[in-house]
């Protein structure tokens, strides 16, 4: 059973304990083995990084170390890294308050991730293909299964084949390098659920104007 983490309260938490030990730089080069940087880490590597680490290892580096390092880089994957550490290395005695210290304000990307993991189908959503305001298309969500989302196109009849990819995690999509974001980002720019504001990427890796359907 997944333990159930309040995010009202993952401003508490801090990079203090993993600024420590080991370094920054040591910590990331066992993320890579499942994403390129910390901030595109899916929650379904966490077990894989997690577990990847070898005791004894050259770099000193423990699965606390690791697994305190996510935790207080990824407030949304604090959830998830304790029930790796509690399910799976229970010896290793783990728990979320082992990310402790001075209060820390969410990031926008952090308030973003959180954002993206509680769309679901239905809900509506904006996609910045330059800041024309033509092109900001709204769409709505068709699927949202924790790696990707779905979105429907309106004018498309519902199926999945008509549906566009986005990164659940990114919350960018799969053939443009642009982010979606909540009704009324016009622009490139706007105000989320909970009014902390989003800047999203106004670049594209294809023709303006509607998006070509993908699978």
């Amino acid at each position: 059973m997944s333990m159930q983490i309040n995010t009202a309260e993952l401003g508490t938490l801090s990079l203090e304990s993993a600024n420590q030990k080991p370094c920054f730089t040591d910590l990331e080069q066992f993320i890579k083995i499942s994403a390129e940087s910390i901030g595109e880490l899916r929650k379904v590597d966490v077990y894989r990084v997690i577990s990847s680490v070898r005791s004894g290892n050259v770099d000193g580096v423990t699965r606390r170390d690791l697994a305190t390092y996510i935790a207080a880089k990824r407030h949304d994957l604090v959830a998830e890294v304790t029930d790796v550490m509690q399910e799976d290395f229970p010896q290793d005695d783990w728990a979320a308050d082992c990310v402790a210290g001075r209060k820390m304000v969410p990031t926008p990307d952090d308030v973003h991730r959180v954002w993206l993991a509680n769309r679901k189908e239905g809900d509506r959503v904006e996609v910045p293909y330059s800041v024309a305001k033509e092109d900001i298309k709204l769409m709505t969500v068709f699927e949202n299964d924790g790696v990707w989302i779905r979105l429907l196109p309106d004018g498309f009849s519902k199926g999945i084949d008509n549906t566009v990819l986005v990164d659940a995690v990114s919350g960018v999509l799969h053939y443009a390098s642009v982010r979606i974001g909540s009704p009324g980002t016009t622009n490139g720019m706007g105000w989320l659920d909970d009014n902390v504001k989003l800047s999203v990427s106004a670049e594209v890796d294809q023709p303006h104007g509607s998006p070509s359907p993908s699978m």
